[in-house]
């Protein structure tokens, strides 16, 4: 059943195009939902690359920003850059007080760290979005699809997969760049699934 549902959601969004950190920000939408992929992560399930991050924002029209404080930001506005960071640190033997001082809020952080971790972004991930104005659906929509992905028994990370060196166990144990919504209840249902398929159709109908 839950590996169902996530090839749904994965065979969902395929149609939409992939982007990545060089897409030009009009082609985006001003508020949205995105799906990250990242080399070398695929699917049981569909044989092609899984999902490994879902993510939205609260403020209106914040989408474009959002994105770009992932693939250009710093650790301090991203937790997906935190994330990405402490497993790299990790990957190198860093586990002391610099590692700790990287996954404070609002502390000091690393320029040699957060280029790595740029220079990881850009070359491994891609994404795909939606647009999804209202923001309380753009809100419940997210946790449900997290959920979803994080309980799929198919979609698990490969070997080499850089998160498994996370300094979040939540994200070890997943196999996504999310801690947040990862243990909800709340999984998508064929009502979400018809809706996002909805949002997926006229994303493609504005680009034509």
């Amino acid at each position: 059943m839950k590996s169902d549902l996530c090839r749904r959601i994965h065979e969902t969004v395929e149609p939409l195009p992939l982007f990545n950190k060089l897409t030009p920000r009009p082609m985006l939408p001003k508020n949205g939902i995105y799906f990250f992929y990242e080399k070398g992560e695929f699917s049981l399930e569909t044989g092609k690359e899984r999902i490994v991050r879902v993510g939205t924002h609260k403020s209106h029209n914040g989408f474009r920003k959002r994105i770009y404080s992932h693939f250009m930001g710093n650790k301090n506005g991203s937790v997906f850059r935190k994330h990405l960071g402490s497993a790299l640190m990790r990957r190198e033997g860093q586990n002391g007080g610099r590692l700790k001082q990287w996954l404070g809020q609002d502390t000091p952080t690393f320029k040699d760290v957060e280029n790595k971790v740029s220079a990881h972004l850009g070359e491994n991930f891609s994404f795909r979005c939606i647009a999804v104005d209202n923001v309380q659906e753009r809100l419940d929509l997210e946790e449900r699809l997290i959920a979803t992905l994080a309980y799929c028994p198919s979609c698990k990370p490969s070997k080499a997969w850089l998160g498994q060196f996370a300094a979040n166990p939540k994200i070890r144990l997943c196999g996504l760049w999310n801690d947040q919504h990862v243990n909800s209840d709340n999984i998508v249902t064929d009502q979400h699934l018809s809706r996002l398929a909805q949002l997926v159709k006229e994303d493609l109908a504005r680009q034509h």
